[in-house]
């Protein structure tokens, strides 16, 4: 709740307060809860409060995400493990700073790297969990070389919306 609160007092001003009164903010509520709940990490729960003062913003306000969209990342949220969440990061990080074209493509071997303590199959399995909820995308190379060095990846358009709004929290 204090990182709730925190992050509304950023947004004063741009908060529709008839909107806790509403059914779709009960449901997120609770779903953000559960997270909450279950967790006590940091990430996962200033994602949650980022989720939940985004469903607060005015309608006219254009860093409102729809309820759907909103629905959606708080599954993604709780199904995502921490090591996918700080992947996910790490991603982003290297995705706008790759020089490939600045279309956000990067080897693995780059992601692999941001993680020297993890084994590279720890690594690609995290992959593989934002590559299910489409955060992620993987292309196999045609010829392999050992651990998955020259398979591309690109993060999608909703994975950076997903990172930059909610899990670091610019809106």
């Amino acid at each position: 709740m204090e990182l709730l609160a925190e992050k509304l007092k950023t947004l004063e001003g741009r908060i529709d307060v008839d909107a806790v009164n509403k059914e779709d903010f009960s449901e997120l509520f609770k779903s953000c809860y559960l997270i909450v709940v279950r967790s006590q990490r940091e990430e996962k729960l200033r994602a949650a409060a980022n989720l939940l003062a985004n469903l607060l913003l005015k309608t006219s306000d254009p860093a409102k995400v729809s309820y759907e969209e909103l629905d959606h990342f708080v599954r993604c949220l709780d199904a995502l493990s921490i090591g996918a969440i700080s992947v996910l990061g790490a991603a982003r990080a290297i995705a706008i700073s790759a020089p490939m074209g600045g279309q956000g493509h990067f080897h693995f071997d780059q992601l692999r790297d941001a993680f020297p303590s993890y084994d590279v199959s720890l690594t690609m399995s995290l992959v593989s969990e934002l590559r299910g909820l489409n955060l992620l995308h993987v292309q196999e190379a045609g010829i392999k070389v050992p651990d998955y060095g020259n398979y591309l990846l690109d993060l999608t358009p909703i994975g950076l919306r997903f990172v930059e709004r909610f899990i670091e929290g610019s809106f």
